[in-house]
C-alpha cells in the first residue's frame, strides 16, 4: 500500500521529487508512482505541462480498484542552468478529487565559472571597460563565446581568449555614465560536445 498523498480514489506515494542533474545529462527522469484505492475505476483524460521541457509517460488512462501505476516524467535540460520547477497537471474523471498537481524540481548544475555576474559603474564616474572572467566547470571545452544580445543597446562587450577551451575574459564597458541604468548582455558558450549555452550578465550604472 502506498503512503497516502492527496485526496480521491489515487494515492500517490509522492507529488513533488527533487532531482540533481550532473554535468552532461540531457535529460532528468522522476517517476510519480499511484494506486487507485478507492472503490470506482479512476480515468486520467489529461496531463499538462507547464513547459514544452517536459513530457509524460503513461501506459494506459483507467485503473480499476487495487489497480497501481506511474506517470514518468520527462525534463530536457536543453541550456537550462541553476533550479528549476516544473509542474504537471493531471485531470481525472475522479469527482472528489479531478486536479492533482505533480512537481519536478531540478537543480542543474552551471557548466561555467563566473568571477561575477554583476558590473558595476558609478553615475558620472570614470569610463572605461571591466572584466569578467568565465571558465568551463567540467571536462567539457568551450570552442567559442560570443555577444548574442545586449538590451538596452547602451554598451560595448568584447571577449578575450586566455586560455583557449579553458579559460575567457569579459570586457564590457557601458557608452555613457550621464544617470543610472540597468543592461542585460547576453553571452553564449559553445562547446566541445555540440552544445550551447546562453548566460546572462549585468552592467549597472549606478
Amino acid at each position: 500500500m502506498l503512503p497516502t498523498s492527496g485526496f480521491g480514489a489515487l494515492t500517490w506515494e509522492t507529488q513533488k521529487i527533487s532531482r540533481t542533474a550532473q554535468l552532461g545529462d540531457k535529460e532528468v527522469v522522476a517517476v510519480f508512482s499511484f494506486k487507485n484505492t478507492g472503490t470506482y475505476p479512476v480515468t486520467i483524460r489529461e496531463i499538462q505541462s507547464s513547459c514544452e521541457c517536459t513530457v509524460a509517460e503513461l501506459a494506459k488512462r483507467t485503473y480499476a480498484p487495487g489497480e497501481g501505476d506511474a506517470i514518468k516524467m520527462i525534463f530536457t535540460i536543453g541550456d537550462r542552468m541553476g533550479p528549476q520547477d516544473r509542474l504537471m497537471t493531471t485531470i481525472t474523471d475522479d469527482p472528489t478529487a479531478p486536479l492533482v498537481n505533480l512537481t519536478l524540481r531540478v537543480d542543474i548544475p552551471d557548466l561555467l565559472h563566473y568571477s561575477a555576474r554583476m558590473l558595476y559603474w558609478q553615475v558620472h564616474g570614470a569610463l572605461g571597460e571591466k572584466p569578467i572572467e568565465i571558465s568551463a566547470a567540467g571536462e567539457n571545452r568551450i570552442t567559442t563565446i560570443a555577444v548574442k544580445e545586449i538590451v538596452p543597446q547602451q554598451a560595448v562587450a568584447r571577449v578575450e581568449t586566455m586560455q583557449t577551451g579553458e579559460k575567457y575574459r569579459l570586457l564590457i564597458q557601458p557608452n555613457a555614465l550621464d544617470q543610472p541604468r540597468t543592461i542585460a548582455l547576453t553571452f553564449v558558450a559553445h562547446f566541445a560536445d555540440g552544445t550551447q549555452h546562453s548566460f546572462m550578465i549585468y552592467a549597472l550604472v549606478r
